[in-house]
């Protein structure tokens, strides 16, 4: 059995790249486009891991609310791990 991978973005752009990733790496993935912020109202289960990019981190404008939302996702006792991604994001 796999993982069930789930995708966030805010851009159509990066959905659509990540679901071409995906196909390449031939797994099955969920991509949901949308605000990071409006999330808990379009997504109600919980999580083994989250992964973010510490780019993405940058750019949040308030990472308090961020930190409660990755919380609420987050299985109990369960951690959230940050990356780095290169220039040119990752290869499949």
């Amino acid at each position: 059995m796999g993982a069930e991978v789930t995708g966030v973005d805010l851009s159509d752009k990066a959905i659509e790249a990540a679901k071409e990733l995906a196909q390449k790496a031939k797994t099955e993935t969920e991509f949901i486009c949308t605000d990071l912020y409006n999330l808990p109202n379009m997504l109600d289960r919980e999580f083994d891991m989250v992964f973010t990019s510490y780019v993405t981190i940058g750019w949040l404008p308030d990472l308090k609310k961020w930190s409660e939302i990755i919380n609420r996702f987050l299985k109990t006792g369960r951690k959230i791990h940050h990356g780095r991604i290169p220039p040119g994001g990752m290869d499949v």
